[in-house]
């Protein structure tokens, strides 16, 4: 055998080595790229996964959270809008009554809640004096020579 056979037999066994080792190369290149994929679809699954039992864990507490609390709030504020209803009708009533001047109740209602506020207590009405008749035609003079019946109420506070 001659240097170039042996040169040819090199180089042939090298080409098979290489081309060997490049093609193994290129299987584990492509192993490798699929497990990457594998692996990035497993943890998009689990991602997917802990959103869905966070919703449910929210949606749960938010139940609990309607049952438990909500509800009953609801409930009671009702029933406290009825016992104000109450009162109110009980209070708007309490000007009519005979003892309305001496109630107890009323009393008690008008103090302040607080301690240190300062109660200035609602004075008794008083009775209104009638300037002049107004069914009748004659017309009298206040003090400012004004006739008392001419005088219109003052309504500009109301107007809109």
């Amino acid at each position: 055998m001659d240097t170039l056979e042996y040169m040819k037999l090199v180089c042939g066994i090298l080409t098979v080595i290489i081309t060997y080792g490049g093609f193994r190369m290129y299987t584990d290149r492509r192993k490798y790229i699929q497990e990457v994929e594998k692996l990035k679809a497993e943890v998009r699954d689990a991602q997917v996964n802990t959103r869905g039992s966070e919703l449910d864990n929210v949606q749960k507490a938010m139940q609990i959270l309607m049952d438990e609390i909500v509800e009953p709030l609801k409930q009671e504020i009702n029933a406290i809008r009825k016992e104000l209803g109450k009162l109110r009708r009980a209070v708007e009533k309490s000007n009519t009554c005979r003892f309305a001047t001496n109630c107890p109740v009323r009393s008690e209602l008008q103090k302040p809640d607080k301690v240190g506020e300062k109660h200035f207590p609602r004075q008794p009405a008083r009775r209104k004096t009638i300037r002049s008749d107004t069914t009748a035609d004659t017309t009298k003079s206040g003090e400012d020579g004004l006739s008392d019946c001419d005088i219109e109420p003052n309504t500009y506070r109301y107007r809109v």
